[in-house]
């Protein structure tokens, strides 16, 4: 085929120039990456997983993630100089939840993906995917097809996931929330180890539960040793948001059976679940979110803070934002709170430090309590005219910055332009 001297001149003016095969080639500067960390894991090892996801000018959606080690500093030998990158699975918006490590060292990552028809910048559906990663950063193409396996109930309905967790037998439990139109449910799936339904579990390894008259949404998910899995999350009971949990038997059968529609629902001030295990037996943590009017519409990103987590002693650790009257974000706050309930008075202020907003300071979506108690705050930076995933370190006695730990307390992730 040939190319018209117009045509030519047309595209090399626009900075795109097509090849014989119809395929472009960006002439003019590359897009701008703005990437957001979700969440970090800590290996065993001490080493650190970051996850999150990238966009790039609307047009490119990608899953990111980094391993840092226990000072902090990015290792250059994971993923692509630092970061490992897999485009989005059918190119289009997606969000990263959740992650488990498996004993031999891969990572499984899930969240969802939009599936539907876009309109001001929301999609009619979402689907769930779950991915897995080598302990290099490199895509497992062994898993599911060609490393990807996508989740959902068929058309009509859009999911997302919260949770996942990794089994003792090494079968992979997702927990979220399915909307059919009309109300969410909790939404489970068990694949096997390389990421295939497993048909033994629920529904050929699906299952939908209304726990409550209002709808649902999963949080989290653990596994008992007996194999007994917890999934805590929100219910709404005549318009009360209450917190929802489940207790599921190997195969997916509830037990105890559920004997009315509020038999496992407790109420409590805040909305959203979380599990502790750590103190032998299951421990139930709540906290707000700043959207719930938002909560049992179509699944959509919901910026979960304030965050929680609980230690091995019960102390209780809050994220929550700070913000003006006109809703803007001044900085973030992290709060410790015995397992007596009271403040922990040598913890910060009064139990409580504040992180002021300022040039390359970390806007924090979630937090992580090491074994050794220290706290990380993840979520992104926004430096040289672009997000960079973030994390920074408090230590979990005193709230201090723990400047042992990357750059004066905080790490960045760069993209690998």
């Amino acid at each position: 085929m040939k190319i018209g001297l117009f045509t030519l001149l047309i595209s090399i003016i626009l900075g795109v120039v097509s090849d014989l095969n119809g395929q472009a080639c960006a002439a003019g500067p590359k897009p701008t990456h703005n990437c957001e960390a979700r969440r970090t894991i800590a290996r065993a090892d001490g080493s650190l997983i970051v996850i999150g996801d990238c966009e790039a000018g609307r047009t490119t959606y990608q899953i990111a993630a980094a391993q840092l080690t226990s000072l902090g500093q990015v290792d250059s030998r994971f993923g692509e100089r630092g970061l490992a990158i897999v485009n989005s699975p059918n190119g289009k918006m997606l969000f990263t939840h959740d992650a488990a490590i498996q004993p031999d060292g891969k990572m499984i990552l899930t969240g969802w993906v939009a599936t539907g028809q876009e309109m001001q910048g929301m999609f009619s559906d979402n689907d769930i995917f779950v991915l897995r990663l080598n302990p290099d950063g490199s895509l497992d193409t062994s898993f599911g097809a060609r490393g990807f396996t996508i989740l959902g109930f068929g058309s009509g309905h859009s999911e997302d996931a919260n949770s996942i967790v990794v089994q003792q037998d090494g079968k992979i439990v997702v927990a979220g929330s399915v909307h059919d139109g009309r109300s969410n449910d909790f939404a489970v799936f068990r694949l096997s180890q390389n990421g295939v339904l497993d048909p033994a579990f629920g529904q050929e390894g699906k299952l939908k539960l209304a726990l409550t008259n209002g709808g649902d949404i999963a949080e989290q998910v653990v596994e008992q040793k007996d194999g007994t899995l917890i999934i805590a999350g929100v219910g709404l009971v005549d318009r009360e948001i209450k917190l929802a949990v489940v207790f599921l038997d190997p195969t997916g059968e509830v037990d105890p059976p559920l004997q009315s529609s509020k038999a496992q629902a407790f109420a409590l001030e805040n909305p959203f679940a979380r599990i502790n295990l750590a103190l032998g037996k299951p421990k139930f943590l709540a906290y707000s979110a700043d959207t719930p009017a938002r909560l049992f519409g179509p699944p959509v990103s919901i910026l979960k803070i304030p965050a929680a987590a609980v230690n091995a002693r019960g102390d209780i650790f809050r994220l929550s934002a700070i913000i003006d009257s006109s809703y803007a974000t001044l900085g973030h706050s992290i709060s410790k709170q015995k397992s007596t309930g009271l403040p922990d008075a040598a913890f910060g202020r009064s139990g409580r430090t504040t992180l002021l907003k300022s040039p390359g300071s970390v806007n924090g979506a979630s937090i992580t309590l090491q074994p050794d108690d220290k706290i990380l705050v993840t979520g992104y930076s926004f430096t040289s005219g672009s997000k960079k995933m973030a994390v920074t370190r408090l230590l979990g006695g005193n709230g201090q910055i723990d400047t042992a730990f990357g750059t004066s307390g905080k790490v960045l992730i760069p993209y690998p332009e």
